[in-house]
């Protein structure tokens, strides 16, 4: 009978802690499906998390692809490339930042995002180590990426007789200022600049319309939609670069390479993470819907107004052909130009501070401890003046050519990481990996790695190398920090 009472009260205790695992899991699984909203007591947290994903994500996001190159260089290189080539060069550099915004969305919503943005989520997903290393460079990128914003190609045609530098440091004011004061600021402010933007691009499409209808000016290059004018504009005629002392043609690899910087960086809303009301809600479609909607735009800019309303000529010399174009007004061309330059280094000072926070409360790089803020809900302003000094240090500097190649490839790198995260996550099927966004496959976070490579040795393979040396030598520093043991694979 002994024996007997023995098994009977080990089989109720087993039974007792199999419900106790399951209903804890079952409590996991709603808290990370559903989190708990900030607490009214926590005035912080109610007043930073208010951003939805209009503001939050999908604004910021199409602020930093539609820039100035979809007004000053797309016509270039549809004059070079033609329209076949155009198109193939705007799908196959969407299509790194389109794989990219599948994998962010998946890890994003594999539990609650914390500020930090993407650098936290890869550090929850990989490590310290990889996540150090992705959030150094997104800083990076975006710090050097403020400063050639700062220092536009628009600026000098615009305010002609003005000393670029100083120009440069009195915009990098500006932009500062506004994101000194808060995050509701810049959402403000980057809805009235996405919205000029908006309105020229809406001006240059009239006036391929009114061209169309018998509103043309030849003179200027601009001769109305004709399909006729699509067949003389669709098969490359590449032409000898001027302006050098060596001997250079235009290709497709040239044309790519001067393409590729208008799409990088998709993740400017996944960034603001910790500014989101609902980051797992607003990070998927506010990512996606702006990375669709600018492919959308740039297929049409290439199809419609460069390929089948313009003489080649006119695409080639002339780098404001678009301004000759637009209706009613070629001012309306002038002032998206600006205010696209000035949306895209709003963004990227918004979210280079934020990422140098995060790192910095981490201890992962210990010099950079010193920047973070006390709570993680302040504003990272001490992040904000390092960020502002080294792009102002940088717009004295002047040219940023030699630099621009490696913000590239840094933005590269860094989605490659991404992709790699998810295609991994995905494959080994870890089981704290469980992303609410079902629209993924690991598959197609793996052909993003295989793109994102390709891509990089493809533009500038030395240059690539020296990137890769940089994330390397990252990484191996970062192993050897006391806060690289911060972050496991899979953690939540």
């Amino acid at each position: 009978m002994g024996g007997g009472d023995d098994a009977e009260g080990g089989a109720l205790v087993a039974k007792a802690a199999v419900e106790s695992h399951i209903a804890a899991v079952v409590r996991e699984e709603s808290t990370r499906l559903h989190p708990a909203p900030a607490s009214p007591a926590s005035p912080d947290a109610g007043a930073k998390k208010k951003l939805g994903t209009i503001k939050g994500v999908f604004v910021p996001t199409m602020q930093n692809i539609l820039g100035v190159i979809l007004f000053l260089r797309v016509p270039f290189i549809v004059g070079q490339a033609g329209i076949l080539e155009g198109l193939a060069i705007v799908w196959l550099s969407c299509a790194t930042t389109l794989l990219t915004s599948i994998s962010m969305s998946a890890i994003a919503t594999n539990g609650v995002p914390r500020g930090g943005g993407c650098y936290t989520m890869i550090k929850n997903a990989l490590g310290a180590q990889f996540g150090g290393v992705t959030g150094t460079l997104l800083f990076l990128s975006n710090t050097f990426g403020v400063a050639m914003r700062a220092r536009g190609d628009c600026f000098p045609a615009v305010f002609e007789g003005v000393n670029d530098r100083l120009l440069g440091v009195a915009v990098l004011a500006s932009l500062s200022l506004i994101v000194f004061v808060g995050v509701e600021y810049i959402a403000r402010f980057a809805v009235v600049f996405l919205a000029g933007v908006v309105l020229s691009v809406l001006s240059i499409w009239a006036g391929v319309v009114t061209a169309a209808a018998g509103q043309d000016k030849p003179n200027q290059g601009v001769v109305g939609f004709s399909g006729a004018r699509v067949r003389s504009n669709f098969g490359s005629r590449y032409t000898r670069a001027l302006g050098i002392s060596w001997d250079l043609c235009w290709d497709f690899k040239q044309c790519l390479a001067l393409f590729f910087p208008a799409v990088t960086d998709p993740l400017a809303g996944s960034n603001l993470s910790g500014d989101l009301a609902d980051p797992q809600g607003s990070i998927p479609p506010g990512t996606l819907a702006a990375v669709v909607a600018t492919i959308a735009i740039f297929t049409v800019q290439v199809v419609l107004v460069a390929g089948g309303s313009c003489r080649r000529r006119a695409l080639v010399d002339d780098p404001f052909i678009v301004s000759s174009i637009a209706w009613p007004s070629d001012k309306l061309v002038c002032v998206g130009v600006l205010l696209s330059t000035l949306g895209a280094g709003l963004q990227s000072l918004a979210g280079a501070p934020r990422l140098l926070a995060a790192i910095g409360r981490d201890g992962l790089i210990p010099p950079l401890a010193r920047f973070a803020p006390a709570s993680p809900d302040a504003e990272p302003r001490l992040a904000l003046a390092l960020c502002a000094c080294l792009s102002c240090c940088c717009v004295m500097l002047g040219s940023l050519d030699a630099v621009a190649p490696f913000i590239t490839l840094w933005f590269l790198t860094c989605y490659a990481i991404i992709n790699l995260a998810c295609a991994y996550l995905g494959y080994e099927r870890i089981p704290s990996f469980r992303p609410t966004y079902r629209r993924y496959d690991w598959r197609l976070s793996l052909l993003g790695v295989a793109v994102c490579g390709f891509m990089m040795f493809f533009i500038a393979p030395l240059f690539a190398l020296g990137a890769l040396a940089v994330a390397a030598a990252l990484y191996k520093y970062i192993e050897t920090q006391p806060g690289a043991g911060a972050g496991d694979v899979g953690d939540d």
